[in-house]
């Protein structure tokens, strides 16, 4: 085992050129090619996508393009998957079998292109397959596609230099594959309040559209896929009067015409359900918000941390996170006193509590400062982490 590392490390330090290889990336993985820039004399990344914010991809990073994520449907994303996959195969075959890879599960399959082309590499893990597939019932412990999946696992990690993760919960996971669990890091997600200019209540555009000027706004803003108990955000709208209160969910997924279903159902003119907006409406959707909301079901409680996370503590803004309480999610905001956290199951016990929370002024404005305060823990400092 020793052999093998001194192998590894004799082989990063010969590497002069890192790429990333993850198909919708932003201005995390921008971080992290500026963080590498520092150790490499090229920086590379092959993406589908690459959405930038106030960091830009810098003009010095080779962009190889692959097809986008397309999350539109199963077949849609499965097919976008794998024919990214197999572009990076190709990439990394023809330009860069001596180069050390970053491969970021996006697509999952990403992270066994450079074990089967015999290159160094990294791997980090956003969302940890196949134990997300089993989970979510796709496929069962016992079926060949996780057998096989689950033995691959093993052989590719063996051969990684370094495995990071999110929490302390997948590294737990992680670690089933793993024959030595000191090569798992742990490097949270970050964001930079740099991003956001605020956006007052009057000049807000999201506000304007869903006549919440004058309202305690609660808002999601993200995918509406199957991970994410959404639907329990609207049965608020039962409780919550709408002269005082307004409700906005934002995005697209597998969700959204139940979603919309059930708005037109039950005639609530307080709940408004938005399409995508364009990336520069994000400092909007974020300062709409008196309380973001972040979900994840019991099921994706220890797969993943949703990273709009971080771009709420990074404009200070408080969170209600509907989770299990034993998430990495929960425990986050728990931990550093910046919001609420439910089930969801008691829906008029969490109407209550926000009841309380809009009324408390003092509260409210100590759940906004702690948030600001926890953001200082998920800096693009973070990204630095990945360089060893």
């Amino acid at each position: 085992m020793l052999g093998s590392k001194n192998k590894s490390w004799h082989m990063l330090k010969q590497n002069k050129t890192v790429v990333i290889l993850d198909q919708a990336s932003g201005y995390l993985q921008i971080d992290m090619l500026e963080a590498y820039a520092e150790k490499f004399d090229k920086c590379s990344i092959v993406a589908g996508s690459i959405v930038e914010r106030s960091s830009l991809l810098p003009k010095s990073v080779k962009w190889h393009k692959t097809v986008k994520y397309n999350r539109k449907n199963l077949f849609t994303r499965l097919l976008t998957w794998f024919v990214a996959s197999f572009q990076m195969l190709f990439i990394v075959l023809f330009n860069y079998r001596k180069a050390h890879i970053v491969a970021i599960t996006n697509p999952p399959f990403s992270v066994f292109v450079p074990w089967a082309l015999g290159c160094s590499y990294d791997v980090v893990i956003y969302d940890i397959y196949p134990d997300a597939l089993k989970q979510y019932q796709y496929v069962k412990e016992t079926s060949f596609i996780y057998r096989f999946w689950s033995r691959l696992n093993i052989k590719m990690f063996s051969s990684a230099n370094k495995i990071f993760t999110l929490t302390s919960g997948m590294k737990d996971l992680v670690s089933q594959y793993v024959d030595d669990n000191a090569k798992i890091e742990i490097v949270p997600l970050w964001s930079d309040e740099k991003d956001f200019k605020e956006i007052t209540k009057s000049e807000n555009k999201i506000l304007k559209k869903t006549s919440g000027l004058s309202k305690f706004n609660i808002v999601y803003s993200g995918n509406l896929g199957m991970t994410h108990p959404v639907e329990k955000i609207i049965e608020l709208g039962h409780f919550l009067k709408g002269d005082l209160f307004n409700i906005i969910i934002i995005g697209e997924g597998a969700k959204k015409k139940q979603i919309d279903h059930l708005i037109e159902h039950y005639k609530f003119d307080h709940v408004h359900s938005l399409p995508w907006q364009p990336i520069e409406f994000l400092p909007h959707n974020l300062f709409a918000a008196d309380l973001n909301v972040v979900t994840l079901d019991d099921a994706a409680s220890n797969l993943s941390i949703p990273s709009k996370t971080f771009n709420i503590l990074s404009v200070g803004n408080p969170i209600l996170g509907i989770c299990s309480s034993n998430s990495a999610l929960a425990q986050l905001i728990m931990s550093n006193n910046c919001g609420l956290v439910s089930s969801g199951n008691d829906i008029k016990e969490l109407s209550d509590q926000i009841i309380q929370l809009a009324s408390d002024k003092q509260l409210l404005k100590s759940f906004r400062e702690n948030s600001f305060n926890a953001s200082k823990n998920f800096t693009k400092e973070n990204a630095k982490a990945y360089v060893w």
